[in-house]
């Protein structure tokens, strides 16, 4: 199974999150993994068990973020591409390629920095409708770290 049809089940597990879920993510979308409470640590738990029994398994901080990245992106599957979604907005805000370069220099998605500055440019993309393709997100998430920096080139080429 490739890492984007992993990616495809996550998103789909994740759009099937109700109502109680949405509020209980919202609400402690500034929490760590480490600082969440019995409710939410079981919340991710059976997730993690949905996603493994399909073959995808995945770190509980990591599903946290990507439930994190899910309610900031308005709990939606939209169909932009990061550094696509980001030249959208170029001609409005001269920040943007400051923005994009900041997130770029990440060496890892694992720091709290890293995910805070993704996780704001996700909220401010969705403050100018724009929705993003969260499949190919938490693929290029996943593959940050490639010694080539694949995804920090792809994301540059699709800005460019």
């Amino acid at each position: 199974m490739t890492l984007k049809d992993k990616m495809h089940i996550l998103v789909n597990e994740l759009l099937q999150i109700g109502e109680n879920e949405k509020r209980y993510i919202k609400r402690n979308l500034q929490k760590e993994f480490s600082d969440l409470d019995a409710r939410g640590i079981i919340k991710i738990l059976r997730l993690q068990a949905l996603l493994a029994a399909k073959d995808v398994c995945l770190k509980d901080e990591t599903i946290w973020f990507f439930m994190k990245i899910f309610a900031a992106n308005n709990f939606e599957n939209g169909t932009s591409l990061f550094g696509t979604a980001m030249k959208k907005i170029a001609n409005k805000y001269s920040s943007t390629e400051h923005r994009l370069e900041n997130i770029i220099n990440q060496k890892s998605m694992e720091s709290q920095y890293s995910k805070t500055i993704l996780l704001r440019q996700i909220r401010f993309l969705k403050s100018e409708k724009i929705s993003l393709d969260l499949e190919a997100l938490f693929a290029d998430i996943m593959a940050w770290n490639h010694e080539n920096k694949v995804i920090q080139t792809k994301w540059i080429n699709q800005y460019i």
